[in-house]
C-alpha cells in the first residue's frame, strides 16, 4: 500500500481526541459532520442560493443540500490530508505550531475557500447554473459560506463544552463512588 493510501486512512480513522493533538484540521473534519454543524449552515446556504439566483424556495433546497452533500464527501477524502499539507507548509515556515491562533485561522480560511470552491463548481456542473468567479453573485456565495465556516468553528466550540461537561460529570460520579 502507498504512503498517501497509509495516510488517508490513519486520518480517516483518527478519533477526535487525537485529532485534538495532531491537526487542527483533523479536528474540525469531526465537527463538520455533526448536525450542530450542518443544520444552520445548510439553512444558510439555502437563503443564500434563493435570494443569489432568485430561485424558489424548494429548488435552492435541492441544490443547496445536494451542493452540501458533494463538498462533504470530497472533503470526507480530501480535506483531512490537505490539512495536513498546509499545516506541515505553515511549520516549515516556522509560522506557526500545531494548535495557536495562526493555525486555526488558516484552517478557518482554507476550510471557507474549500468548500465554496467545491460548492461552485458542484452548482456549474451539476445545476448548469453558470457564474463567474469574479461576480457579484460568487461574492455573495463566497459570503455565505463564510457565515457557515463561521457557525461550524462556533458549534465546534459548542460541542467541546458540552462533551467537557459531560466527562467532569462522568468523573464527579465516579469519583463519588469509590469514595
Amino acid at each position: 500500500m502507498g504512503q498517501i493510501a497509509k495516510i488517508i486512512i490513519i486520518c480517516l480513522a483518527a478519533s477526535p481526541l487525537m485529532a485534538n493533538i495532531v491537526c487542527p484540521g483533523l479536528y474540525l473534519h469531526h465537527h463538520l459532520f455533526s448536525l450542530y454543524s450542518i443544520i444552520p449552515a445548510l439553512i444558510v446556504e439555502w437563503i443564500a442560493i434563493k435570494y443569489i439566483f432568485n430561485l424558489p424556495l424548494q429548488r435552492a433546497f435541492v441544490i443547496a443540500t445536494t451542493v452540501n452533500v458533494v463538498s462533504a464527501a470530497v472533503g470526507y477524502i480530501v480535506y483531512v490530508p490537505a490539512s495536513f499539507l498546509y499545516q506541515a507548509g505553515l511549520e516549515s515556515l516556522k509560522l506557526t505550531g500545531s494548535f495557536n491562533y495562526a493555525s486555526w485561522f488558516a484552517n478557518y480560511v482554507f476550510a471557507t475557500f474549500f468548500t465554496t470552491i467545491l460548492e461552485y463548481y458542484a452548482i456549474r456542473f451539476i445545476f448548469k447554473i453558470k457564474f463567474p468567479l469574479k461576480s457579484r453573485p460568487f461574492f455573495y456565495f463566497l459570503l455565505a459560506n463564510v457565515v457557515s465556516v463561521s457557525l461550524s468553528f462556533a458549534m465546534m466550540y459548542y460541542e467541546d463544552k458540552e462533551e467537557q461537561e459531560k466527562v467532569a460529570a462522568y468523573q464527579k460520579s465516579h469519583s463519588q463512588k469509590t469514595s
